[in-house]
């Protein structure tokens, strides 16, 4: 249940509002997301939650977007698995500005020339050692972006002092956890140019897309830097 319908149903039930005053209360509130889905058609994306409700939907539509991945049902730690076997983490990050503690309806940014190649947060709970390849996922108002990674070109451990030539820097994640951080979301769309699947992207699209054939599309683009993939700094 999205936010603003379970706070309809709190006002029925609890307000003490007459019949007329509460469909007069909901048509304002029913405007509101006819505002807000106009401006940004990804708004109830947005308000779905955060943390695991969140990344478990989109998760989900990531998956059902692609015709070669299932999601992994063995309880280990990844989230999906190719066709072929390779282990696939999911992470997806929310465009948004602002304060944490303001209305998410007034944080949402839209894709702009700006946009596009700087927002805020990171990806969460980053495991180089536990999957073959990432996908991340970022949600605009009126967007999605997906770029697929290969794990090995993370440093393995997190902390500036780990730092790998070459690789991307995780930053630390939980106290004395050698093998899972952050990745700042600017590591990646600096590197876009390597990781951004071609052609736009909707997770609406089901078994739209190949993970098999974007997959050889970013190992072509990473074979320009060699054998060991050693990526340009930021």
């Amino acid at each position: 249940m999205d936010p603003i319908t379970f706070l309809l149903q709190e006002v029925k039930n609890s307000s003490g509002m007459s019949e007329g005053d509460f469909a007069s209360f909901k048509e304002v509130i029913d405007s509101h997301r006819e505002r807000m889905l106009s401006a940004f058609p990804n708004y109830d994306l947005f308000t779905t939650g955060t943390g695991q409700s969140y990344g478990l939907k989109i998760e989900k539509r990531v998956i059902d977007s692609f015709r070669d991945i299932s999601k992994n049902t063995n309880g280990s730690d990844h989230d999906a698995k190719s066709d072929s076997g390779e282990k696939i983490e999911i992470k997806s990050i929310k465009a948004i500005k602002g304060e944490s503690t303001d209305y998410i309806g007034a944080r949402i940014v839209n894709l702009t020339p700006d946009t596009k190649l700087r927002i805020g947060g990171s990806f969460q709970q980053v495991k180089p050692t536990e999957c073959e390849w990432f996908i991340f996922h970022i949600l605009y108002g009126d967007a999605e972006r997906l770029f697929l990674v290969p794990s090995k070109v993370f440093s393995t451990t997190p902390k500036k002092e780990n730092r790998e030539p070459g690789r991307i820097l995780l930053s630390g994640q939980h106290r004395g956890h050698k093998t899972e951080g952050q990745a700042n979301v600017g590591q990646i769309l600096s590197r876009a140019s390597y990781f951004e699947i071609p052609g736009e992207y909707s997770s609406a699209k089901h078994n739209a897309y190949s993970f098999t054939e974007l997959k050889k599309v970013i190992e072509k683009r990473l074979d320009a830097l060699g054998p060991d993939w050693i990526l340009p700094g930021d």
